[in-house]
């Protein structure tokens, strides 16, 4: 990679302070994309904010292409076909790239946001530093970044011996298959690459990994019966109980289990098991129940594999059964953990560019929740996730971020694309 003091080349210091000028045309990109109300679930206004943000990168001199998921796979996802889910695809890069394939940096992020309880959560409001909104935290703030970043570096995109991939994408919020998946699968984003970074409302850390997450609904089925005669029927409550402590065992197994590999940034034990997010069932209080439901969901540390993590909870499925009762079990969340080591090659390069702008040490943890950077890792590139919000404003009725930050980030993911595929790309050495 460059060295420190390619950041002091006079091109990429021009472009550096116009970054850090750029507070008006921040606010106004972010005004436009609060202001369009693109929610998830259940996904509304997903092709109005894709095809803003194509408008705003042509018009930044990017050739942007737009990603359609075609109707018959929008079905086999269980999503309405009604409801466009595009994708923005977007290159920085020599006007002449050669033949040979150019090493890619990925900047990658989405564009949808949770649920507001006010319409006025989609009008931007300013109060000194801080811009209000859905979305400014996680993660159109982050966008507005990572727009600015590439903006800057447009001139200089001839100088470059590699090019970054920017892809904006819907459906985060509900787990990215017609989103990050879709691109994965239909071969708009391939294996290998330089990295990923994506503007996650990180605050002053990077997220370098996530637990995994499995979430299920199951179902135990009786047989119902009146209460004058419950001997007619099977109570499926009681089948609940009976599997909720099976469970229960192996919760307390999991959440004792140590690992190697530290995990920064979480509370409690690194290796979780919830019962009965969701529990329901029967029909008045003088039937036997015929069926009775609760959710589990499962985060699993990363030195754990997703496939025995099944295992364990297929083992306990079929021991109960094998106990004569009725179980349906529904998929609700499939997401693998991921980790990309602070040490690594690209954790060390991200940590000396955000040193270089901001002058602090960044420490590195594990997201709460998951990321898309499992996607990435899946395909053999490293990702991780820094943005300028926060994780704690994130989805709340005040949510809001740092202008100031917003250009923060801007200024340091403009300085990464510049040592891993700017001009000194590859002349850094190991103990640099």
């Amino acid at each position: 990679m460059a060295t420190a003091n390619a950041f002091d080349d006079p091109a990429f210091a021009r472009a550096d302070e116009r970054i850090e000028t750029a507070r008006e045309t921040a606010l106004e990109l972010l005004e436009e994309l609060v202001r369009i109300p693109s929610v998830n679930p259940p996904g509304d206004h997903y092709l109005e904010c894709a095809l803003l943000l194509a408008e705003r990168l042509r018009e930044l001199d990017f050739e942007p292409h737009t990603i359609e998921v075609p109707a018959h796979e929008l079905e086999r996802l269980g999503l309405p076909g009604d409801r466009p889910r595009p994708s923005v695809i977007a290159a920085l890069e020599p006007d002449k790239p050669g033949e040979e394939p150019l090493p890619t940096l990925h900047f990658h992020g989405h564009y949808d946001v949770v649920p507001a309880h006010a319409p006025s959560l989609f009008e931007l409001s300013v109060q000194d530093d801080l811009a209000y909104g859905r979305g400014t935290a996680d993660m159109k703030g982050g966008l507005v970044a990572m727009l600015l970043a590439c903006s800057a570096l447009r001139p200089l995109r001839n100088r470059l011996r590699g090019r970054v991939l920017l892809s904006l994408v819907p459906d985060e919020e509900t787990g990215g298959d017609a989103g990050t998946a879709h691109l994965f699968r239909t071969g708009v984003l391939a294996d290998g690459g330089l990295g990923m970074l994506m503007p996650e409302p990180t605050g002053t850390s990077v997220w370098n990994g996530n637990r995994g997450a499995f979430s299920l609904l199951l179902t135990v089925r009786g047989k119902s019966a009146h209460v004058a005669v419950q001997h007619q029927g099977r109570n499926a409550f009681e089948g609940l109980l009976e599997l909720g402590g099976m469970l229960e065992e192996l919760k307390q197994e999991i959440e004792a289990r140590t690992f190697s590999t530290p995990t920064p940034g979480l509370e409690g034990p690194p290796s979780i098991l919830l019962l009965g997010g969701v529990c329901r069932g029967g029909v008045n209080f003088n039937l036997v129940p015929s069926e009775a439901q609760f959710s589990i969901d499962r985060r699993f540390h990363p030195d754990e594999s997703s496939a025995t993590v099944v295992r364990e909870l297929e083992g306990i499925f079929r021991r109960f059964r094998r106990r004569g009762w009725k179980l349906d079990v529904e998929w609700l969340q499939r997401g693998d953990a991921s980790l990309t080591p602070a040490q690594s090659p690209f954790g060390r390069e991200l940590a000396t560019v955000i040193d270089s702008v901001t002058g602090r040490e960044t420490p590195f943890s594990l997201c709460p929740g998951i990321l898309e950077t499992r996607y990435f890792l899946h395909h053999g590139i490293p990702a991780v996730a820094y943005g300028p919000g926060e994780l704690e404003h994130s989805h709340q009725p005040d949510e809001h971020v740092s202008i100031t930050r917003i250009l923060e980030v801007a200024r340091i993911y403009a300085r990464m694309a510049w040592r891993m595929v700017g001009p000194d790309a590859g002349e850094h050495t190991e103990d640099e």
